[in-house]
């Protein structure tokens, strides 16, 4: 499967008030210099697509902040792709806002709470609807190939398990096909596995 990021829109993200991406379809460079947007742009994009920033941590900060460092209340906050996966157009979009309300006798509006919403080709997704926008692209895929720390932080066990997934399966007999001290070991295996064996 082919997965091409064509354009992402940043709204209120991280402090990016509203920044828009086109990415070039053979290289588009980010770059500058430290606290300017450079990671939030990432974040944004894995935020988009799993609810995780690029730490792989499901609470961040994800709001606007004033000049004094405080919350800007009731600001939209938004990110939105446009993704060709095998040449069809998919647009995804995530957006998260506060909630407030007036009770009865007040003037006051009081804020009671957060709600995030998940659009599909500009379709609502509601809670309980498959995810359709990770049946595009797995979240371990994703990590696997744009973060190189991603494998060695894994487990040797999962590393493994990874590389025979990798290099397609083989086998017993095609191990021991031509030769004879391999296909010696096979017939004293019994029916039992490679592992088993190893463990025996």
């Amino acid at each position: 499967k082919t997965v091409i990021i064509k354009e992402i829109r940043l709204l209120n993200f991280k402090g990016l008030r509203d920044l828009t991406v086109e990415f070039d379809p053979a290289l588009t460079e980010i770059y500058g210099r430290n606290g300017i947007g450079k990671t939030s742009i990432f974040d944004g994009f894995t935020w988009l697509l799993f609810g995780k920033n690029s730490e792989d941590r499901k609470q961040f900060g994800i709001k606007t902040y004033d000049e004094a460092g405080n919350i800007i209340p009731k600001l939209p906050h938004e990110v939105s792709a446009v993704l060709l996966v095998d040449g069809e157009v998919v647009t995804l979009c995530r957006r998260f806002n506060e909630k407030w309300t007036k009770k009865r006798g007040s003037a006051v509006e009081e804020f009671v709470g957060h709600e995030e919403e998940r659009l599909y080709n500009n379709v609502l997704l509601g809670q309980g609807v498959e995810r359709e926008d990770r049946r595009h692209l797995s979240e371990q895929v994703f990590k696997f190939i744009t973060n190189p720390l991603y494998f060695t932080s894994q487990s040797v066990d999962t590393q493994r398990s990874m590389l025979f997934r990798m290099a397609g399966g083989i086998t017993d007999e095609e191990i021991a096909a031509g030769n004879a001290d391999f296909a010696a070991l096979l017939a004293s295996l019994t029916g039992k596995t490679m592992e088993e064996y190893k463990k025996e």
